[in-house]
């Protein structure tokens, strides 16, 4: 299971009270739970593979667009720690001074007094929820920003990498689903100006630029088995600022679906849609979209199909890979157009092609708006067939269908040395 460490509760806020109407769920900032932090001194990674004097050493300053707000600038506890999420195995957040260093040295500060310290070590993800009622803030709306700016000071002697997105949901605390972010190369020992840019051709179709949950930043520790701080890089980040356009933007409608359809990956939008389901790196599907005969297949409709590669991880180290088809795409189709009385008419079906020598159980996920009200089922898929999954909006049921969040497509645990190649096709609402 997962890795044993030391862990201090980080002082959290109080249990937040939304608001909920018929077809909507409240926003959800992940307010009211515990995150965990580990309590070991740090200490920076020592290794020495880059002549950072080479290295050019860039002076933070500020030139924001005209029209700009500063999300975090790390002056304060609450909200700019207070609303921070991390989960277990991140490693250690904290609020950095910059006093006490001389004129020589380097203060790990862009701007003001304070920055945030981080050491991450395998679960190198942190978010920041856009909404929170108990701060009074509701940022959610991201369609005039043009870009996101930070700044990201590397403390160690290698080359490290940070990634920036969005979220698409919010499940809880300390789980959230990612629209694919943009990753910039930090040097060594100097600071770097990650700029976020928001390309609404493509976030428009994996997420909803309107309502957007959070912003998360990942490090390049994924995977590197980083069990201790003595081992973890240390890198301060400072003043995260929202650039906005000059004028409005034009959110581009890119879902077009035939009737019944929710993903037949035919269409060229659709090869950008999918994404990888929560799980360790080890283990993380791998996708793509392929011409079917290219394979020796024939397509249950069409030319083209999702083929998926699962790789082998620990059975009992939460190692559950899978895809996950966004909630925007969901809410696109007929689903939460069908009344009460007609649910059992109504299924979602898929097809899936087990390339194995072995019969392997894939899970589909159901849930609704922002990833509440989550619920499995399962499918036995044969080895060397097409396999058809099909489930009744009635199981599904009203809660979900009316109001439908994202839908995962997940497979079981398994080892060895050899991955595992599935191919799913046409993504379906049949009436029948």
């Amino acid at each position: 299971m997962k890795k044993f460490v030391t862990v201090l509760c980080l002082l959290m806020s109080l249990v937040l009270m939304f608001g909920v109407t018929a077809c909507s769920v409240p926003k959800t900032s992940g307010e009211n739970a515990n995150t965990a932090i580990l309590s070991e001194e740090t200490l920076s990674v020592d290794a020495r593979s880059v002549d950072t004097n080479s290295i050019p050493k860039l002076r933070p300053y500020r030139d924001y667009n005209t029209n700009y707000m500063v999300f975090r600038n790390f002056e304060q506890w609450g909200p700019d720690f207070q609303t921070i999420r991390i989960g277990d195995e991140f490693g250690k957040i904290s609020r950095h001074s910059g006093y006490g260093y001389g004129a020589s040295q380097e203060n790990f500060v862009a701007f003001g007094d304070y920055s945030m310290k981080v050491q991450p070590l395998d679960n190198p993800m942190l978010y920041f929820p856009l909404y929170s009622k108990l701060f009074s803030y509701d940022y959610t709306d991201l369609s005039n920003v043009e870009y996101i700016t930070m700044w990201v000071y590397n403390d160690t002697d290698e080359y490290q990498t940070i990634e920036v997105g969005l979220l698409t949901t919010i499940v809880d605390a300390i789980n959230a689903d990612i629209a694919v972010g943009e990753t910039t190369r930090l040097d060594p020992r100097a600071w770097t100006k990650v700029n976020y840019y928001l390309e609404l051709n493509y976030l428009s179709i994996s997420a909803n630029v309107t309502d957007t949950p959070g912003l998360f930043i990942k490090f390049g520790t994924e995977g590197l088995n980083l069990r201790y701080l003595r081992n973890a890089p240390t890198l301060y980040i400072d003043e995260i600022v929202f650039n906005y356009r000059n004028s409005p933007a034009t959110i581009p409608d890119l879902l077009k679906l035939d009737k019944g359809e929710i993903l037949s990956f035919d269409k060229l939008y659709q090869r950008y849609v999918c994404t990888a389901a929560p799980c360790k790196i080890m283990c993380t599907s791998q996708f793509s979209v392929v011409r079917a005969a290219d394979y020796g297949l024939d397509a249950t409709s069409g030319e083209y199909v999702l083929r998926v590669i699962n790789p082998p991880g620990e059975k009992t180290n939460d190692t559950w890979p899978g895809i996950i088809i966004p909630e925007n795409i969901m809410r696109a189709t007929e689903m939460q157009g069908v009344s009460k009385d007609d649910l059992a008419r109504y299924y979602v079906e898929f097809d899936i092609y087990n390339a194995n020598t072995v019969t392997v159980r894939a899970y589909p996920e159901f849930f609704s708006k922002g990833g509440a009200n989550w619920k499995a089922w399962g499918i036995d898929t044969k080895p060397k067939q097409w396999n058809t999954f099909s489930l009744s909006f009635e199981e599904i049921t009203f809660q979900r269908t009316g109001n439908p969040g994202p839908m995962k497509i997940r497979f079981g645990e398994f080892i060895g040395n050899e991955d595992r190649e599935f191919f799913i096709d046409s993504v379906r609402i049949v009436r029948k």
